[in-house]
């Protein structure tokens, strides 16, 4: 996290500079039924309780020779298994091994060639119920770390991703049974590959990634894959290299805004918010940014009557973020009549959160020059606010 000087700089602010990263990540599924993940993405579980008094409520966990033991044998069913019958029990087996919150057993899973063994079983399957049980393992290993999905990624990826977006749209398209599973468990899985920070560039770039994430507003998905879909794209918009294409993507801010603005998830919300923020952090979009009326709109609103604290903070820090640039200050000051001015004069003065306060006086900061003096100072009580 970096501190935030007593004197706010005119620079810009990206999530990855201001506060936490984005970690941890939605519920798994088994066999397509989805589970919570706990916040604090732990992957350890609670003892079971014993029926018999006889019998410690505690048993001894096996040894890691066994548990890898286990593993391997499992994906070496999945390998052989050959005709539909057997592909089915074989990753029926596989789904009740790896449904767990062990990191350290999921990192030897994808070691041991999980996902390639489920990949090669995807591409081949066109039954309903085999892709929503292959697409619930895969949620299952890449709950690993993220240095080891990153590894499987590279081995993987490039034939993975295209096939699980073909399943995302023939999903939302109505035409697969299960769909809302599946839908789910790809958008997790998409969710972890766009946590991997090096991963990020390289999943823009895949044909029907953007496209996938503008569907986040015009498909019918319930509110856990709206908010898992809208943190991919947060991820996805913090690399400096993705902002210029993802703001230029037909359709992708446009989708953001009717989520930031209407939405009823206040998790999608906040990573619409987020992602706003993340574009406006570079100089390259903050003018044609700061054009968009819907956009300013968007965050003025955000900003002032959200409930969540870090859906108002990121919404100030995007006004912060397109006032950086010098052509847009007059645009700022001047739109609405004020409305821009008159929701930071609120957050500095009343929003009880600090970041958020500290953020609307830096984009004030950047908003005051030659040719907004006039304007800023006969702002209804701006310079009483400032002076308190």
């Amino acid at each position: 996290i970096m501190s935030t000087p007593a004197r706010v700089s005119r620079g810009s602010v990206s999530s990855s500079s201001h506060r936490r990263g984005r970690s941890g990540g939605g519920g798994g599924s088994h066999h397509g039924m989805p589970q919570t993940l706990p916040r604090n993405h732990s992957h350890s579980r609670p003892p079971r309780a014993s029926p018999h008094r006889s019998i410690p409520a505690t048993a001894p966990r096996p040894s890691k020779s066994i548990l890898k033991s286990d593993v391997k044998r499992v994906i070496d069913e999945l390998n052989k298994a050959i005709g539909h019958d057997r592909r089915i029990a074989a990753i029926t087996n596989a789904c009740a091994e790896f449904d767990h919150w062990d990191e350290a057993k999921h990192n030897a899973e994808l070691q041991y060639g999980s996902a390639n063994a489920l990949s090669l079983h995807l591409s081949m399957s066109d039954d309903d119920d085999e892709i929503r049980m292959i697409c619930a393992a895969l949620e299952m290993v890449f709950r690993a770390s993220g240095d080891v999905v990153r590894t499987s990624f590279q081995e993987v990826g490039s034939a993975i991703v295209p096939m699980l977006l073909r399943l995302l749209e023939r999903c939302e398209s109505g035409n697969m049974k299960h769909a809302d599973v599946s839908i789910l468990n790809i958008t997790k899985v998409l969710l972890y590959f766009s946590r991997v920070t090096e991963l990020r560039v390289t999943l823009v770039r895949h044909q029907g990634l953007l496209a996938a994430l503008v569907r986040v507003s015009t498909s019918i998905l319930n509110a856990e894959c709206r908010t898992i879909r809208m943190r991919v794209l947060a991820n996805l918009a913090n690399p400096e290299d993705n902002k210029g294409a993802m703001l230029e993507h037909t359709g992708l801010v446009e989708s953001v805004l009717k989520v930031a603005a209407l939405d009823l998830s206040e998790g999608a919300r906040e990573y619409a918010s987020q992602a706003l923020m993340d574009l406006a952090s570079t100089p390259l979009n903050q003018a044609i940014m700061a054009k968009n009326d819907r956009l300013l709109g968007t965050l003025v609103k955000l900003s002032v009557i959200d409930d969540k604290a870090e859906t108002r903070e990121y919404a100030v820090t995007a006004l912060q973020n397109l006032a950086f640039s010098k052509e847009n200050r007059t645009r700022l000051v001047t739109y609405g009549s004020g409305v821009v001015l008159e929701a930071l004069k609120k957050t500095v003065s009343s929003d009880p959160n600090d970041k958020a306060r500290r953020r609307a006086a830096g984009a004030l900061t950047n908003l005051a020059c030659e040719d907004t003096a006039d304007r800023m100072g006969s702002h209804k009580g701006l310079l009483e606010t400032l002076s308190d």
